[in-house]
């Protein structure tokens, strides 16, 4: 797994909140 997928997962994630 990519840093930057990591990133983009945890953006993912913040922005469903």
């Amino acid at each position: 797994m990519d840093p930057s997928e990591q990133f983009r997962l945890l953006q993912s994630c913040v922005l469903t909140i």
